[in-house]
């Protein structure tokens, strides 16, 4: 699995932020529903899983030796962020 994230390609940087997002917010998910607390009522909680995307970022950032993989897991972060902000403007829970 380590050889799979140490290749400079381009799905290997998305691959790599999309895990570091949907785990995280699929366990946080399923512990919220475990507990009986709504997902959506506590919707900002989800911003937390974003922490680990940043620091994907900054990993492939900081060894330099797979641009490709760090452009796309920066697009990647970029976009899921944004859909993310995005959905809480709509639902009105952004402020």
């Amino acid at each position: 699995m380590k050889k799979l994230f140490q290749q400079n390609k381009v799905y290997v940087g998305i691959l790599a932020e999309l895990l570091s997002v949907v785990v995280p917010a699929l366990l946080l998910f399923v512990v919220l529903t475990v507990f009986g607390i709504s997902p959506t009522s506590r919707i900002r909680w989800f911003a937390g899983v974003f922490i680990l995307g940043i620091l994907v970022v900054r990993a492939y950032a900081k060894k330099k030796v797979f641009p490709k993989a760090t452009k796309a897991s920066a697009v990647t972060f970029f976009v899921c962020f944004i859909a993310f902000m995005v959905y809480l403007g709509m639902t009105r829970q952004l402020l």
